[in-house]
């Protein structure tokens, strides 16, 4: 398994350290408890991008040494970076971490160094938006989580330590399957408390057209959590991680945060594929408010 984790040395990027050393950790004790063997190699890159020619100097013949010595120099800061975050939490952490220097923008530099090494997962962290910030495209954790072929996990500044459950917004689709299996992969290493699946309906959905009103509305939500219950889970059920469903009314964005603080949710997992309505207000949308609103860590799947 290879993290990547994009580093800029502020406090947001220590928070996707800390939470990338800690899955690391995890899915090797996971493994060494289960058959005493050596546990799997999971490699922690910790890669940060600066722009060349940074210097007029570069553009020159000598370009090629000044671009390597300043190469040495962010692997050095990178190192003494993760020094200071992992001394009193990790240090031994050190051992499992790759240093790189990447060269370029840091959205294309980390997209085309995670397609080029086979990433499985890259690591963001990011601080809590406020809502004209929110409002402008651009930044570097949206641009990778809707352009990386790898899933995406994005890290709010004091998330990283939670070890609740894994929180799931899912619906009907295959896309929910997909998530589903993706869950089950993690959750024996990552959640102790399993899976909580959220399906997420508007109050217009849940009241059936030939439906008088007043309407209980009780009644109504009881039998579709009955419902979502029956049809989800079968690809947690397949490989017997336990689970369970939570339906959440109005809007799906809010509702995904909602649960996901309620239960202390280790992350909130989204997917990205859509196609139907119900599909684009789920994995759609919600993926972009999710990742600049959850109190939770949020991985996006592909």
């Amino acid at each position: 398994m290879r993290l990547l984790v994009g580093v800029d040395e502020t406090e947001q990027s220590a928070a996707a350290l800390r939470w990338a050393v800690a899955l690391a950790r995890d899915v090797q004790h996971t493994a060494q408890r289960r058959d005493g063997l050596t546990p799997p190699a999971v490699q922690v890159v910790v890669a940060q991008a600066w722009m060349y020619p940074a210097l007029p100097l570069m553009a020159n013949s000598g370009g090629a040494a000044e671009a390597e010595s300043m190469d040495a120099k962010v692997l050095l800061s990178l190192r003494h970076f993760a020094e200071r975050i992992l001394e009193s939490a990790d240090p031994t952490a050190l051992s499992m971490l790759d240093f790189v220097a990447l060269r370029g923008k840091a959205t294309a530099a980390l997209i085309q160094y995670a397609e080029a090494r086979h990433v499985d997962l890259i690591v963001l962290g990011t601080r809590r938006l406020d809502a004209v910030e929110r409002r402008f495209p651009g930044s570097v954790g949206r641009t990778i989580t809707e352009q990386a072929h790898c899933d995406v996990v994005i890290v709010p500044i004091g998330s990283e330590a939670r070890r609740g459950p894994i929180v799931v917004g899912v619906d009907s689709s295959e896309d929910s399957r997909l998530l589903e299996t993706r869950a089950a992969q993690l959750a024996p290493s990552l959640s102790r408390d399993g899976v909580v699946l959220v399906h997420c309906s508007n109050y217009g959905s849940l009241v059936p057209s030939n439906a008088g009103l007043p309407i209980a509305f009780a009644e109504i939500s009881g039998d579709l959590s009955s419902r979502v219950s029956e049809t989800l889970g079968s690809g947690l059920r397949a490989h017997g991680i336990h689970y369970r469903t939570v339906l959440t009314v109005g809007d799906p964005g809010r509702g995904l945060c909602n649960v996901a603080d309620n239960e202390r949710a280790r992350f909130l997992m989204v997917g990205t594929h859509s196609e139907s309505t119900l599909k684009r207000m789920l994995f759609g949308g919600v993926g972009s408010y999710v990742t600049g609103h959850a109190h939770v860590p949020v991985m996006v799947v592909r």
